[in-house]
């Protein structure tokens, strides 16, 4: 399984990004120990407030390609409310559009494609 977060090379640049990170986005983060995968060191998002499992929901069913309509089912809201949530998810991070939200979360680790890749592949066959 390759690794889809950012990666540090040292345990100090990790550190270094875990600040950064709690400091622009406002949450919880914390470095991991060397990754079995790449030996590298990553930074972990804690969730809670503001990203709770509905936001980390929304991002996955974002990354899956979902439109508004089908989230909005997806988490039992209205498609205004769903397109609301988006934006202000997106606001959050600071995207500029979904791709590059998708991007950021990935990068911060709270989202896994390697996760449902396997969803996605079996609803287009």
């Amino acid at each position: 399984m390759t690794c889809t977060r950012t990666a540090y090379e040292s345990k100090n640049e990790a550190r270094a990004a875990r600040r950064t990170i709690a400091k622009r986005y406002q949450m919880g983060a914390r470095e991991t120990d060397v990754c079995a995968n790449c030996f590298k060191y990553h930074v972990e998002v804690i969730l809670g407030h503001p990203v709770n499992e509905q936001w980390k929901k929304i991002l996955e069913l974002l990354a899956q390609g979902y439109e508004q309509d089908e989230i909005a089912k997806q988490i039992g809201v209205t498609p205004r409310s769903a397109e609301w949530r988006i934006a202000t998810i997106r606001d959050h991070f600071y995207a500029m559009n979904r791709p590059h939200l998708i991007f950021i979360t990935t990068a911060l680790g709270l989202i896994q494609p390697n996760n449902f890749i396997e969803i996605c592949e079996e609803q287009h066959a």
